[in-house]
């Protein structure tokens, strides 16, 4: 459940807060389920329209923070304390052989990336930690997926066993465009998530990504004598 707040186009309005099921928000569009707890007067002059966090998701992201805080791993030392700006280079950077890096180059030469994303795909290889933006249209989803292919296919290539990577997104279009991306590239992806809310055109080529659907799966495979239930016959 989200918080929707309306406020009235005028300096000294006061916003009006109401919580509520938010149907859908797509393209700039929100959906939502009207209730008689509406101003009376929603449809006379202008409103300003903002969705505010949901509350519940806001507080596991603080609560993950504070934990992430407490531990002295060196993902926290980097993303949370407050360290010296040399210090912080030296922790993040990771020492890359120049030959490998002239291979990784190649790599993703072959995948018809661009100079920006070839630049941006070596630095996650020569960084802990890594920051793409761009506006868009500038290519940031592919760049993603090539950055899991560098960090996947690349590395077996090269006798190295590749990480479980995740990605996460509040959107789910765009975690389906860069699955697509993936699937194409050959990489084993599981999708996790509410699929009430995937878009129509990708919920067919989705489907059987689904992280319970595999599950299913591969417990229909081992055990045939069950049912849907996990029951024995």
């Amino acid at each position: 459940r989200s918080q929707l707040l309306l406020t009235r186009d005028t300096p000294d309005a006061i916003p009006w807060k109401h919580t509520l099921k938010v149907a859908a928000v797509r393209a700039g569009r929100i959906t939502i389920a009207p209730d008689e707890s509406f101003p009376a007067d929603l449809t006379e002059g202008l409103w300003r329209l903002d969705l505010a966090e949901n509350l519940r998701t806001l507080y596991a992201q603080i609560g993950a923070v504070e934990q992430l805080a407490k531990s002295k791993a060196l993902l926290s030392r980097l993303l949370i304390h407050d360290l010296p700006s040399a210090e912080r280079r030296a922790l993040n950077c990771v020492d890359v052989a120049d030959a490998v890096i002239d291979r990784a180059y190649a790599f993703l030469k072959d995948r018809r990336a661009n100079g920006a994303q070839i630049e941006a795909c070596l630095n996650t290889l020569k960084h802990r930690i890594s920051q793409i933006q761009g506006p868009p249209g500038t290519g940031k989803t592919y760049t993603c997926a090539i950055v899991m292919d560098l960090n996947t296919t690349f590395l077996e290539q090269k006798g190295r066993a590749a990480l479980p990577m995740l990605v996460t997104s509040q959107n789910n279009d765009a975690v389906d465009v860069l699955l697509a991306y993936l699937v194409k590239a050959g990489l084993k992806v599981g999708r996790y998530g509410n699929f009430a809310n995937v878009s129509p055109s990708f919920k067919a080529a989705v489907e059987p990504y689904a992280v319970d659907e595999l599950a299913s799966k591969q417990l229909r495979e081992a055990r045939p004598d069950l049912d849907d239930k996990g029951k024995a016959w």
